[in-house]
């Protein structure tokens, strides 16, 4: 398994207590620290998803930002039960890449 992989997991293995018992409005919290960890570590993470190749700078990913992350991460109740359905790869400049299967 990839190391970010391992890592991403031992990060949301952390938050899955808090979350499973949280109501509404904590969930919201609990996904937006998941992303704000992911994005702070060294090195960073990044949520990320494929590009269409017209639309593009040459690159195979974007960005999907913050809210969306937070979307995502909230929407994946499965990531905090069992993390799947993501791809994380480490580029040349060190940069951890999270893109979520859609």
């Amino acid at each position: 398994m990839a190391p970010a992989n391992v890592r991403y997991r031992t990060l949301v293995d952390t938050y899955k207590d808090r979350y499973n018992r949280a109501g509404k409005r904590e969930k919201a919290r609990v996904a937006h620290d998941i992303v704000r960890v992911w994005r702070r570590q060294e090195p960073r993470g990044r949520f990320l998803a494929r590009t269409e190749p017209e639309r593009g700078d040459g690159s195979p990913y974007r960005d999907i930002g913050d809210r969306r992350a937070i979307t995502k991460v909230r929407s994946s109740s499965s990531i905090l039960s069992k993390v799947v359905g993501f791809v994380c790869s480490i580029c040349s400049n060190g940069c951890v890449y999270l893109s979520f299967l859609l």
